[in-house]
């Protein structure tokens, strides 16, 4: 999973044959777990950037300290948001592939893909925070430069899987992203204003009958 950081490693596990929705969601769990270990270990050390970005929101909601337990939260948190962008990426990006650009959709092996690559960025975005704990700039800067470098391994991605030329790939990669972005805007919103309901239902005070 580490070296899936390596293009020539995405063009392998495209062929895999193993590839699916399971065992995607599988080698991410995976990934989930390793990044909690290295993060709880982490936090009993010192504290690192991530953890400390997690206090203020804690605090902000008038929580107590992170501790394990919002770390595990954090982590299982990851877990869902990755398996439901994994899906929405995938799905778009190999019908618009498929449909739009002369590819062929596999949005199971895409997703497959994906979660590896998933997986990789988040256990070693997990080690660069556990080193920020020496070095506090490498929990901020290196996070960011392995984002911007897995669009990259996304590109290869849906290159590989889906069989298509760079403006192909570029389209594709760029629907998935508008269709992933809409629908957590849409979530967003939805929770927010279920939350609005249940508060203003909770605390507003009941109008005077005249």
């Amino acid at each position: 999973m580490l070296q899936i950081l390596l293009p020539s490693r995405v063009r392998e596990v495209s062929k895999d044959k193993t590839g699916s929705f399971a065992n995607g969601a599988i080698v991410y769990l995976v990934a989930c777990v390793v990044s909690f270990l290295i993060l709880a270990i982490s936090s009993l050390i010192g504290e690192t950037s991530i953890v400390a970005q997690l206090q203020k929101l804690f605090d902000i909601m008038g929580l107590e300290a992170v501790g394990l337990g919002g770390i595990l939260g954090y982590s299982a948190y990851g877990f869902v948001s990755g398996i439901f962008s994994g899906l929405v990426l995938a799905g778009v990006a190999s019908a618009s592939a498929a449909r739009l650009f002369g590819g062929k959709g596999k949005a199971e092996q895409l997703f497959y893909t994906m979660m590896i690559i998933f997986g990789g960025l988040l256990i070693y975005s997990s080690i660069f925070q556990f080193l920020s704990i020496i070095f506090t700039f490498i929990g901020l800067l290196f996070p960011m430069v392995l984002g911007i470098y897995g669009l990259y391994l996304l590109y290869l991605a849906i290159k590989f899987v889906c069989k298509t030329e760079r403006a192909g790939t570029i389209g594709a990669l760029i629907l998935g992203y508008l269709a992933l972005i809409i629908l957590y805007v849409v979530l967003f919103f939805a929770i927010f204003w279920a939350f609005g309901i249940s508060f203003s239902g909770a605390t507003a005070p009941l109008a005077p009958v005249s």
